[in-house]
């Protein structure tokens, strides 16, 4: 499942109500960042990437790897 579509005529992504909201709400630099994780995700699952359970534990492990980055820089920044 993705949030993601491409313009056909364009090839620019075509984002979710979801996702433009995400993105209207964090600053230029946040925003070009999470655009840019958004396009290897989407890029990824185009390729042929992981599938099942695979799929899953790939986005789980890109959970962990950002509540862990959350986490650490709550503690240092406290």
């Amino acid at each position: 499942m993705t949030n993601t579509a491409t313009n056909p005529i364009t090839y620019e992504r075509v984002h979710s109500p979801t996702v433009q909201d995400r993105i209207s709400r964090l600053p230029f630099p946040a925003r070009w960042i999470y655009e840019q994780v958004l396009e290897a995700m989407q890029d990824a699952e185009e390729i042929g990437g992981p599938e099942g359970q695979q799929y899953l534990d790939l986005m789980d492990a890109i959970i962990e790897e950002a509540g862990e980055r959350r986490d650490y820089f709550r503690l240092t920044q406290g």
